[in-house]
């Protein structure tokens, strides 16, 4: 696919998941993010008091894809961000670790999930702190080689993603133009770089 038709396929997912309206709603029950407060006694008896965040019950640790096709083609994933500045991001597969998953099961799942593409392959990157001033998530970047299409996506209740494929240059070049702006596909998208020797 050339470069101007990725960017109108991309430009038409955006238009269909802008957002038109939002409220805030208060006082869920259920709250996804919590924030905890700790007091932190240093071994030179210097006291720090710290805010952490905890993301649906655990630390928010997170796995982040490169996947390549059989012909090195990498997809790509278009997603509402409602608080992002253009409201809909453009990112590679991505998603939390479940309690009980090793990061390699979360990312299998995640990518099946998300697209219905499994890989023959999978090289560990990288592993990186979100936010270590108020987070303890860590993330795990992979490479997917010789990715297949043999699912449906599994999305989650208030998960809407539509995915399509482009070059491994094009994936870069969304990088490099601002329109991948997510630091977590940018370091896997660079790492997987550094890694192919691109």
């Amino acid at each position: 696919m050339e470069r101007g038709e990725l960017l109108k396929r991309i430009d038409n997912i955006k238009k269909e998941f802008a957002t038109i309206s939002m409220k805030e709603i208060t006082n869920s029950k259920n709250n996804f993010l919590k924030i905890r407060k700790y007091q932190c006694i240093l071994k030179n008896s210097q006291i720090l008091n710290r805010e952490k965040i905890e993301k649906g019950g655990s630390d928010g640790s997170a796995v982040v894809i490169v996947a390549l096709l059989e012909n090195n083609e990498a997809i790509i994933i278009v997603q509402p961000r409602v608080f992002s500045k253009s409201q809909v991001g453009v990112e590679i597969p991505a998603g939390y670790i479940d309690y009980g998953e090793t990061p390699l099961q979360a990312a299998k799942r995640e990518l099946k999930e998300e697209t219905g593409y499994v890989a023959k392959k999978w090289v560990h990157l990288k592993e990186f702190y979100q936010d270590q001033g108020i987070s303890g998530a860590l993330n795990h970047c992979y490479l997917a080689l010789n990715c297949v299409h043999k699912y449906s996506q599994e999305l989650d209740k208030d998960e809407y993603i539509n995915y399509l494929t482009c070059s491994f240059d094009d994936l870069c070049f969304l990088v490099d133009d601002g329109i991948i702006n997510d630091a977590n596909g940018i370091i896997a998208i660079m790492e997987a770089k550094r890694f192919l020797g691109r």
